[in-house]
């Protein structure tokens, strides 16, 4: 660390006394700043260091700073020279002495500025636009258009005319005539740059000359004088020019987009070339007034329960509501921010809380999420020219919608202007347009259970059915029943004393029965179909036979029946393949799934059946004699049953029964312990019985290789 002083006044000029330590460091005193006969500063000072320091420069625009550094000056240097200033501007300088042993405090300060010269001022002039240059640099006017030079210099000035325009000429400063302008002296000078419009733009005609609110307009403009690159604007607001193309000099075309805010009226359109000069042509384009929105309504049914009674009960209350479908015909579209429905019922439902009507729902589809904002129940949206929304109101009492009703909708624009619709609800089609089919499938899944309220698995699969529907237009589905000529009964309601009746859309898609009521509400389209699962418990209701009957009732009150009779399936075949003993799953005993120590005898069964079947028991016996089941209730020992080698078992703990479906054309695997090593041998004779979930059996035969 080098201690310093702060510089104190020593015969008549700044100097710095400083104290070292190990190296001795030394102090340069500034002499003063000179001005040189070009645009510089000379810098000088006194080296107190032998010539055994280097010198750090620093320079400011005033006395305070801040200072930075400019220049750094070998061992032995006692002055500098500044080529970086500027006529008119004061410098102040500082330096410092260094070495590799560290830096001295900084000098006292020394200021001064360039002295002499003279100022250059240009003006321009005419409806012509350019740029005037000088040489040396210092003008660029454009923005700059006075600087300042050393006395002696010659200064040069150069005019150059924009795209559409001409230079005329130079006037004051000695200057004149259509070249270079040069300037030499000592004198300040102001001269004037007059540039003259080469071309004059003048516009005759904009083609179409007008367009309503909300349109783009594709227009030619002619005239003459255009230059490419000239740009297109109006005067007014809410009408903008894209895509402008100059196609010659008496032609332009462009496309003016109206806003749909635009006020009507007439705007001047100009054309400006980019090097200066443009033409107006008053009233050019004029914002026509447009033609008054207009509304559709279609009334589509109680389709969906979106809200309920209450002027802000979004949400669903159990009974479907009136859905309707609105389309807008406006040109440029329209912004919604308000609507109303009335029904001759009488009804009222709107979109605002601070009435006492029932909230009207809105939605760009039918199970779009609602545009009502919570709490006010406001609504703001765009809607384009021929597009459409849902609306829906609550019809808790049920009367409403009724056939003959009359409802009109009034809708608030955010320009302030309405628009009307009205509809007629009609009766809908006779039940006999209604009709549907009833196809009984099989036992294929286990979805519900016996009770009136039992959705989920009850371990017996379910007679499962598949329901289509015939309707124009389509149907909601509130309600189903199904009846078997057992007898059996089963609904979509826990007030019943019925078993469930569990529908989904498809055999292994979500149920769509409610939770707690049971109840069901889904729309079908015409050809749409869906699934229906029964429980078989007792395993009786859908035997060969059977007649088996749904009855639908929907949105509408209507109903359809349909019928179907259980067929007595074509027989089942089985083939039976030996594998020989590759597994060991199963040991010595009715209940012993698990390894036993000893490979099982292997066997790969494959079923023939049109529409597969459900496997509920099976039994394979070996003329050794041996004999393996799935029932633990007998005194075989049992027989493994998976879908592969090393699948899991299928069997049941404890019981060891199976039930699981096999498609046609399908295979699972069966595995028998051969604890005695006997029952497998070449030419032994083994026969696989299985029983399915209609009674029915089949049986394969298979010889040891």
């Amino acid at each position: 660390m080098i201690p310093s002083k702060r510089p104190r006044r020593s015969g008549g000029r700044l100097c710095i006394r400083q104290t070292l330590s190990i190296f001795a460091l030394a102090l340069a005193t500034l002499g003063g700043v000179a001005v040189a006969e070009a645009q510089q500063l000379n810098l000088s000072w006194t080296d107190n260091s032998g010539g055994q320091a280097g010198f750090i420069i620093q320079r400011s625009t005033g006395p305070s700073g801040p200072y930075t550094q400019i220049a750094q000056t070998p061992p032995g240097s006692q002055s500098y020279t500044d080529t970086t200033v500027v006529l008119g501007q004061t410098y102040c300088y500082q330096v410092a002495a260094f070495t590799n042993g560290g830096m001295s405090a900084f000098s006292n300060l020394a200021c001064g500025a360039p002295a002499g010269g003279f100022t250059v001022s240009v003006t321009k002039a005419g409806p012509g636009f350019g740029t005037v240059t000088s040489s040396p640099a210092g003008i660029n006017c454009g923005a700059t258009c006075t600087s300042s030079y050393l006395s002696g210099k010659v200064v040069t000035l150069t005019a150059s005319p924009s795209a559409g325009s001409s230079f005329s000429g130079w006037s004051g400063g000695a200057c004149g005539g259509t070249g270079q302008c040069t300037i030499a002296g000592n004198s300040s000078a102001t001269v004037t740059a007059t540039f003259a419009a080469a071309n004059p733009v003048t516009i005759t005609s904009v083609a179409p000359g007008q367009g309503t609110a909300g349109t783009a307009v594709p227009v030619t403009i002619t005239g003459s004088g255009f230059a490419t690159g000239a740009s297109v604007s109006l005067s007014g607001s809410g009408v903008t020019a894209g895509n402008v193309n100059v196609t010659s000099a008496t032609q332009i075309t462009a496309t003016l987009t109206v806003a749909s805010s635009a006020a009507a009226g007439a705007q001047d359109l100009v054309v400006t070339n980019p090097g200066g000069g443009a033409g107006t042509l008053t009233g050019g384009f004029t914002v026509a007034a447009s033609a008054p929105a207009t509304l559709t309504l279609a009334y589509n049914g109680t389709l969906r329960d979106r809200v309920g009674p209450g002027n802000t009960a979004l949400g669903p209350d159990g009974t479907p509501d009136g859905t309707m479908t609105v389309t807008l015909s406006a040109a440029g579209g329209r912004t919604v921010t308000g609507l109303r429905l009335d029904s001759t019922g009488p009804g009222t439902w709107d979109t605002s809380s601070s009435n006492p009507w029932w909230v009207l729902g809105v939605a760009t589809s039918l199970d779009g999420p609602l545009l009502n904002a919570p709490g006010s129940m406001a609504v703001n949206f765009p809607v384009a020219d021929g597009g459409s929304f849902v609306l829906f109101a609550s019809d808790h009492p049920n009367m409403e919608f009724l056939p003959g009703r009359t409802l009109t909708l009034t809708a608030t624009f955010s320009d302030g202007s309405t628009a009307t619709a009205s509809t007629t609800v009609v009766a809908p089609p006779s039940a006999a347009a209604t009709t549907l089919s009833l196809a009984y499938n099989g036992t294929l899944r286990d979805r519900v259970g016996q009770g009136n309220t039992a959705l989920g698995a009850d371990g017996a699969l379910d007679g499962t059915l598949t329901v289509t529907l015939s309707a124009s237009g389509g149907r909601t589905v509130t309600g189903l029943r199904l009846d078997s000529s057992a007898p059996g009964t089963w609904d979509t309601t826990s007030s019943s004393p019925w078993w469930v009746l569990g529908v989904a859309t498809s055999l292994d898609g979500p149920l769509l029965n409610a939770s707690g009521s049971m109840a069901v509400n889904f729309p079908v389209a015409d050809g749409g179909s869906f699934v229906l699962f029964a429980s078989d418990h007792p395993n009786m209701e859908f035997l060969p036979g059977r007649t088996l009957t749904v009855t639908a009732t929907f949105s509408d009150g209507t109903t359809a029946t349909a019928s179907t009779t259980v067929a007595t399936p074509p027989p089942a075949t089985l083939s039976l393949v030996y594998n020989g003993k590759i597994r060991d799953r199963v040991g010595g005993g009715n209940t012993a799934l698990g390894s036993d120590g000893s490979l099982d005898g292997t066997f790969t069964a494959t079923l023939s059946a049109s529409g597969g079947r459900t496997i509920t028991g099976l039994r394979l016996d070996s003329d050794a004699p041996g004999s393996w089941d799935t029932s633990s209730a007998s005194v075989w020992w049992v027989l493994g049953v998976a879908p592969s080698f090393d699948g899991a078992l299928l069997n049941a703990a404890g019981s060891m029964a199976v039930s699981f479906s096999v498609a046609d054309g399908g295979t699972f695997v069966v595995f028998a312990s051969d604890y005695l090593a006997g029952e497998f041998v070449s030419g032994r004779r083994l026969m696989l019985t299985a029983t399915f979930s209609d009674g029915s059996t089949a049986v394969a035969v298979t010889t040891a290789p």
